[in-house]
């Protein structure tokens, strides 16, 4: 018989897998759209993030992807689909907060690397100098 408590670990480990395989080997500029939403909800709700932290980070990412078709809708989906995960980190709160700090810690800090880390796309023509 497992405990609730567990129950809720193990259903966080796995959102947080699973978000973490979204961001990590991203199919499509969809999919891309969709776990940035998601990851940008997951930072305004736990890690802090104002609301124009989360604006500029959206407007870093649509200059990132210029080809990207309805970014508004997927990235308003993905934002959506986080509240679950969200909930789950409700119970962890509840049920074990060392084990929920150290959850919070570790995507928030893996957040803020992948938003630092977002650049704008090359420009076109092949303009740009390399440097060694």
């Amino acid at each position: 018989m497992m405990y609730p408590q567990r129950v809720t670990i193990a259903a966080l480990l796995i959102a947080s897998a699973c978000s973490a395989g979204a961001w990590g080997q991203v199919r499509s500029t969809d999919e891309a759209i969709q776990a940035a939403g998601r990851g940008a909800h997951l930072g305004s709700a736990l890690c802090g993030f104002t609301a124009d932290q989360v604006a500029g980070y959206k407007a870093k990412l649509r200059a990132s992807m210029p080809d990207a078709k309805d970014f508004d809708y997927h990235w308003n989906y993905g934002w959506t689909q986080q509240e679950r995960t969200l909930l789950q980190y409700q119970s962890l709160r509840a049920g074990d907060p060392q084990a929920y700090a150290a959850h919070v810690k570790s995507d928030c800090n893996r957040l803020r690397f992948r938003i630092k880390n977002t650049r704008p796309a090359a420009p076109a023509g092949g303009t740009e100098t390399v440097r060694p």
